[in-house]
């Protein structure tokens, strides 16, 4: 989840909020290996099927998931 932002100058801005899917993917990946500072605190997500994934800006946001018909964070 994040903003879809646009430049206006040297102005970002913020129009609205996106969400894509994601899944975990092993942190013993490669793509993972090196972008993990603290892997007891930290774990990937991505797409695994058309490479989406946060966009700059948004990494370190929240991971949600619907359960009991309900956003978890």
């Amino acid at each position: 989840m994040g903003w879809n932002s646009i430049k206006q100058g040297s102005v970002d801005i913020f129009q609205a909020l996106q969400q894509g899917e994601i899944f975990a993917i092993d942190n013993n990946d490669p793509m993972c290996l090196r972008s993990l500072i603290d892997p007891e605190k930290q774990f990937c997500v991505g797409s695994l099927k058309d490479g989406r994934d946060p966009c700059y800006g948004d990494t370190g946001g929240p991971i949600l998931q619907w359960m009991d018909n309900r956003w978890e964070q």
